[in-house]
């Protein structure tokens, strides 16, 4: 029968093996359970029957032993990437990839590519953050509330982030939702899924807003009538005031020098002055 079976499936089935050659015989145990593998599956496929599942089959949970083509088992929300490159490097996430069942598409370095449709490519993740672990820096879970306390900087990436360079806006105070999270920094968003700003929570403090640091974007409060001048450098060194800022509420539109541009009508710049 073992030899009908080798007969008929090396011909007939296994299609990419030459009938005309004759094959050495196996003889190790993991090389004939290999072989008889193979060979059942051929047969299933060829006679169009359904493989019944096994234990085997279960969603895997341990990345070390996943393979393409796998089911995989995305235990919490993780950053979705581009690349694996980017995943490995946790550089511009795209998407949230929701906790759930995946397909394996691909494997790099690490990184998975995982989709809901078998046969087309995902998101590559990181798979050493699909349970949700938290970062140590910040004690923050990707997918998890933050609350931002002040107004703060917000960056393109979290390395401007931590360099505090290259402002695109100001992220006002409010409640929003981790989307990634990188070398101590995070991505926030009003939006779950979808990329927010770079943010160094680091700048955020626990007690009750005491004098926060002035940004671009945000509110000031003019404790005192203060000299106003056209240019920071005049600000800086007393020189050659224009103006009498009243004290009162007014929006950051620059900041230089530890010098401030303030103004009413936020978006427009107004008088330099020096807070201190």
């Amino acid at each position: 029968m073992l030899n009908h079976c080798h007969t008929f499936c090396s011909r007939k089935i296994l299609g990419s093996i030459d009938s005309t050659i004759d094959h050495p015989i196996i003889t190790s145990a993991k090389g004939q359970e290999g072989y008889a593998r193979a060979i059942s599956d051929a047969l299933i496929k060829h006679m169009k029957l359904e493989k019944k599942k096994t234990s085997q089959d279960k969603p895997l949970t341990n990345p070390g032993n996943v393979k393409i083509g796998d089911k995989f088992t995305l235990k919490g929300s993780t950053p979705g990437f581009y690349t694996a490159a980017d995943a490995k490097a946790s550089r511009d996430p795209r998407v949230n990839v929701l906790a759930g069942d995946y397909w394996v598409h691909n494997i790099a370095n690490g990184m998975l590519n995982i989709t809901r449709t078998k046969g087309h490519p995902g998101s590559w993740i990181n798979p050493g953050t699909s349970t949700g672990s938290t970062d140590p820096e910040t004690k923050l879970v990707v997918g998890g509330k933050f609350t931002l306390k002040n107004n703060s900087p917000g960056f393109f990436t979290a390395a401007d982030a931590k360099a505090g360079k290259n402002q695109r806006v100001t992220v006002l105070a409010g409640e929003y939702i981790v989307f990634g999270i990188s070398n101590g920094m995070i991505n926030i968003t009003k939006t779950k899924g979808q990329p927010g700003s770079w943010i160094n929570p680091e700048t955020q403090t626990n007690s009750t807003n005491p004098d926060p640091k002035p940004v671009v974007g945000g509110k000031f409060t003019l404790k005192k009538n203060t000299p106003g001048f056209y240019t920071a450098a005049d600000a800086k060194a007393g020189r050659n005031q224009r103006v009498i800022v009243l004290a009162g509420e007014y929006f950051v539109f620059n900041t230089t020098d530890g010098m401030l541009n303030i103004t009413r009508t936020k978006g427009q710049p107004g008088s330099w002055i020096n807070p201190k």
